[in-house]
C-alpha cells in the first residue's frame, strides 16, 4: 500500500517556532522536549531582506528627489503592504497520521527535496529550512523562502512579487491554472520522484477498470468506485487541512504570545520613557533656574560697571577742577585712574563671559524642549501600536473560532458521504440480485421448452 505526499504552499511563518526557540516550544504541549529536530539552514528575513534588496533601495532613493518618497526600511514596508507577504513557507510531508514511512527514509526523501530547492527555484530565495520529528504527526520540513523578481521600471529595480518570481522561472496563468497551481505541481512531482528511488510508493486515487460486467450494471460499479476514490481524496484533503489548520493555529497563537511579549516590551519601553520625560522635564526646570540666575548677575554687573564709569567720571572733573596740587596728590589721582580703568575692563570681561553663559543656556533650554517633543511622539507612536496589537489579539480569537466550525462542518460532510456510499452500494447488490433471478428464469424456461418439443 503506498503512502500519500504534500506539498502545501502558504504565507503564515513563525520562525521562533520553527527554530524551537524554549520560550516558545515551553508553552506548545504538542512539541515533545526530546523528540528531533534539526535546522538545516536560517537567516533572520530582515537581515535577508538587506542583503537581498539593500542594493536596489540605495540605488532608488538616491534617485528621489522628494524625501517622502523615499523607502526607509524595505522589509517594514512590504509588511505594512496588505497585498504582500514578506516571507513565504513551504510544508513537505511523506504519509499521513494512519499511513507513515520508515523515518530514515523519510528523512533522507526530505533532506534531498530541500538540497534541490535553490536548483528548481533560483528566484524563490531559501532564507529557512527545519526539519521538524517531534510533533503529533509525521516528520515534516518548513522551507521559508522569499521571492524575487527582476526588471522592474518603476519603483526599485528588484523587489519581492511572487507571481512575477514565478514568471521569471516559468510558471504562467493558462486558463483558470495560476502559476502557483503550475508551480506547486512540480514541487509535488519532485517529491514523489525522491520517494520513488527510495523505493517509496505513492498512492494517488483512481478508478480501475471493470471488465464482464452489462453496462448497467459498469455504470453503477463506477459510480460506487468514484465516490469511494473522491471519499478517499476527501478524507486525506481533510487530514492534511486539519493539519494545516492546526500547525496554523499554533503559529498563530505563538504569533499571538510574540506579539503579547512585544506589548509588554513596548509597556515596560512606555514606563522608561514616561520616567525619561520627568527627568528632562527637572533638568530643563534646573537650567531654567540657572538662566534666571544668570540673568540676575549680569543685571547686577551692569550696575556696577555703570557705577563705576560715574565715578570714574567724577573723580576726572575734580581732577581738572583742581589747576594746582602738589605733585604726590597728581601721582595718586593717575594711580587711582588706571585702578578704576582696570576694574571697568575686568567688569566688561565678566560681563561678557555671563553673557555667553546665558546664551549658551538657552541653546541647552531649547535642545532639552526639543527632546522632549521627540519622546512625545514615540510615546504616541507605543500607544498606536498597542491599540494595533490589541487588534491583532482579537482577529486571533475569532479565527480560532471560526477553525472550530469548519471541522464541525467537516465532520457532518464525512458522516453524508458514508451513507452515500451505503446506499449506492445496496442498491447495486439489489440489481444484481435481481439480474441473477432473471437469468435463472429464462435458464429453466428453455429447459422447459426444449423437453416439450
Amino acid at each position: 500500500m503506498g503512502v500519500t505526499i504534500s506539498t502545501h504552499n502558504g504565507s503564515a511563518v513563525a520562525r521562533e517556532h520553527n527554530i524551537r526557540n524554549p520560550k516558545v516550544v515551553s508553552k506548545e504541549p504538542h512539541i515533545r522536549p526530546n523528540g528531533k529536530f534539526e535546522i538545516w539552514h536560517d537567516e533572520k528575513p530582515r537581515d535577508a531582506y538587506n542583503r537581498l534588496f539593500g542594493q536596489a533601495l540605495e540605488e532608488y532613493n538616491n534617485k528621489q528627489k522628494r524625501s517622502d518618497r523615499k523607502i526607509k526600511d524595505y522589509y517594514r514596508h512590504i509588511c505594512n503592504d496588505k497585498m504582500k507577504h514578506p516571507v513565504y513557507e513551504m510544508i513537505v510531508a511523506v504519509g499521513n497520521r494512519d499511513n507513515t514511512v520508515d523515518e530514515e527514509k523519510g528523512y533522507y526523501i526530505l533532506r534531498a527535496f530541500y538540497n534541490g530547492w535553490k536548483k528548481r527555484n533560483p528566484n524563490l530565495e531559501l532564507i529557512g529550512a527545519y526539519y521538524h520529528a517531534d510533533e503529533d504527526g509525521v516528520p515534516h520540513v518548513h522551507i521559508d523562502y522569499v521571492p524575487v523578481a527582476t526588471g522592474y521600471v518603476n519603483g526599485m529595480n528588484t523587489q519581492t512579487a511572487l507571481v512575477k518570481a514565478l514568471g521569471q522561472q516559468g510558471f504562467t496563468k493558462e486558463g483558470k491554472e495560476t502559476a502557483q497551481i503550475k508551480w506547486e505541481r512540480r514541487e509535488n512531482a519532485e517529491l514523489e520522484k525522491w520517494c520513488n528511488s527510495f523505493s517509496v510508493e505513492v498512492e494517488h486515487p483512481r478508478i480501475e477498470g471493470i471488465k464482464h460486467l452489462d453496462t448497467e450494471r459498469y455504470k453503477f460499479k463506477a459510480q460506487v468506485q468514484a465516490d469511494i476514490n473522491q471519499m478517499e481524496q476527501e478524507r486525506q484533503l481533510a487530514e492534511q487541512q486539519t493539519d494545516l489548520a492546526i500547525s496554523e493555529k499554533v503559529k498563530a497563537m505563538q504569533q499571538a504570545k510574540e506579539e503579547q511579549e512585544n506589548l509588554e516590551w513596548q509597556r515596560e519601553q512606555l514606563e522608561n520613557l514616561n520616567l525619561e520625560i520627568e527627568r528632562l522635564t527637572r533638568e530643563r526646570d534646573k537650567r531654567q533656574r540657572q538662566v534666571d540666575k544668570l540673568e540676575k548677575r549680569l543685571k547686577n554687573v551692569k550696575g556696577e560697571v555703570l557705577t563705576a564709569e560715574q565715578a570714574k567720571d567724577t573723580e576726572i572733573k575734580n581732577t581738572l577742577g583742581v589747576a594746582i596740587l602738589p605733585y604726590k596728590k597728581a601721582i595718586d589721582l593717575k594711580t587711582t585712574a588706571e585702578r578704576v580703568e582696570k576694574a571697568d575692563e575686568i567688569i566688561r570681561e565678566e560681563w561678557n563671559i555671563v553673557s555667553r553663559a546665558v546664551k549658551k543656556a538657552e541653546k541647552e533650554t531649547a535642545e532639552v524642549n526639543e527632546e522632549l517633543k521627540d519622546k512625545q511622539e514615540t510615546l504616541e507612536k507605543y500607544l498606536k501600536a498597542i491599540e494595533e496589537l490589541k487588534e491583532i489579539y482579537r482577529s486571533l480569537l475569532n479565527t480560532e473560532y471560526l477553525i472550530k466550525e469548519w471541522k464541525e462542518e467537516e465532520r457532518k460532510r464525512g458522516l453524508v458521504s458514508r451513507e452515500k456510499l451505503l446506499k449506492n452500494a445496496e442498491t447495486i447488490r439489489k440489481q444484481y440480485e435481481e439480474s441473477q433471478n432473471n437469468q435463472s428464469q429464462n435458464h429453466t424456461q428453455g429447459q422447459n421448452h426444449r423437453r416439450r418439443r
